[in-house]
């Protein structure tokens, strides 16, 4: 009979050992958990005064789950440092770290949702990392931390955000550097809100020069920067190790977001335009293209498109270009062929260029444009003579002019 007591006590004590707490409970590190009622699950609801200066969440407390953290939970921790966060969380509420003193911060890959300012004005965090898993990204979730200069993140698609209440607000986002998948960066500076970053880098070195060069002896144009009255006159060939190739191709998302272009030139060698090639160019006013035969535009296939927008769909080569304010110029005699090809036939204004001469090197019906070498180097900006020019062969409005 003694031996049956002894058990029955050992098993009470067991059994006592894990009961479920009800209501709220603290633990020895200042944290404060609330049972959700279910009898499986609580959640990190608090902190008493004296809270630890870094803190470990379990993923089970007295026999409940841990599984969000909630509103407010540590709010004004100034002296918390760090936090590490369980598997079993999946979610962290409203303000939930905010004015917090961490320095360091790792979210868990079980993590779905992060709350509205659930990292409000954390100065001392330098670095995040955003797994894949958080499909709600709260607006100022990180609002004012002005500490951070590296934002590193695991989404294939860049996850839609409020441009209006970014949740990055406030933070120097010029300075600051987004790492990305490899081969995402094009959507990125796509993106609302992602683009504001002033380095996005997917880990994939970028061309260079500019440019690359084919087995075919053709060359692609992968980017050029805009000169300082907003313009971008791509040249006709570009030299690649002491060879000389035509620029037949502008790559996808070439000249994306570049918001400073006002005026961009093609020469006539260009065939192919890619996807996004001028999307998000929305101050774009002139298009000067050389090519007698319209180039092909290349249309997004929506199943396997790299350039994508927040809802999914591919980006268009002028995807933002307002093509009731930006004026296509075309070689003379082309511009009913231009209203009739896909892509090019979207802009309201196509109009043709004259077909310029020079005689004794004045222009005729006192023209004013800009010129060109064969190189599609400009050596003239709003000339109307050719007087002081070199002899030669140079490009006006699109026709070859003869300096003799």
């Amino acid at each position: 009979m003694k031996r049956l007591f002894t058990i029955l006590m050992m098993l009470s004590c067991s059994l006592l050992g894990f009961a479920q707490f009800e209501g709220t409970v603290s633990d020895s590190q200042g944290v404060i958990y609330t049972a959700t009622g279910d009898g499986l699950t609580c959640y990190v609801s608090g902190h008493e005064d004296n809270y630890s200066t870094t803190i470990t969440i379990p993923e089970e407390f007295e026999g409940l789950r841990v599984t969000s953290i909630g509103q407010e939970a540590f709010y004004e921790c100034s002296n918390l440092t760090s936090v590490t966060i369980p598997q079993s969380v999946t979610s962290i509420g409203y303000c939930a770290f905010g004015l917090c003193g961490l320095t360091e911060l790792t979210i868990p890959t079980s993590i779905t949702s992060i709350g509205k300012s659930a990292f409000f004005k954390c100065l001392g965090l330098t670095s995040i990392t955003i797994p894949a898993s958080v499909t709600s990204l709260g607006d100022y979730a990180f609002y004012e931390c002005t500490g951070i200069t590296s934002v590193t993140v695991e989404w294939e698609t860049p996850l839609a955000l409020n441009a209006d209440n970014s949740p990055f607000f406030f933070i120097p986002m010029d300075n600051a550097t987004l790492y990305v998948p490899e081969g995402t960066k094009a959507a990125y500076k796509a993106a609302e809100v992602w683009k504001k970053f002033g380095t996005i880098d997917d880990g994939i070195e970028e061309p260079d020069p500019y440019w690359v060069a084919y087995d075919t002896g053709e060359a692609v144009m992968y980017d050029m920067d805009v000169d300082e009255n907003g313009m971008i006159n791509i040249p006709i060939n570009v030299v690649i190790d002491d060879e000389e190739y035509p620029v037949t191709e502008l790559a996808r998302g070439a000249f994306q977001n570049k918001t400073e272009l006002v005026e961009a030139t093609i020469p006539e060698t260009v065939k192919k335009i890619g996807e996004g090639a001028f999307a998000g160019c929305r101050n774009l006013r002139n298009l000067y293209i050389k090519s007698q035969t319209p180039p092909t535009i290349s249309s997004p296939d929506e199943a396997r498109s790299m350039l994508r927008k927040a809802n999914g769909t591919g980006v268009k080569a002028f995807e933002g270009v307002d093509k009731e304010t930006c004026v296509l110029h075309v070689p003379y005699g082309t511009a009913e062929l231009y209203r009739q090809a896909d892509g090019w036939k979207e802009f309201a204004n196509i109009v043709e260029m004259e077909d310029l001469t020079a005689v004794n090197g004045v222009m005729a019906n006192g023209t004013v444009t800009d010129v060109y070498d064969m190189s599609g180097r400009k050596v003239r900006r709003q000339a109307t003579t050719l007087k002081d020019l070199p002899k030669g062969v140079y490009i006006i409005e699109g026709r070859k002019v003869i300096v003799k």
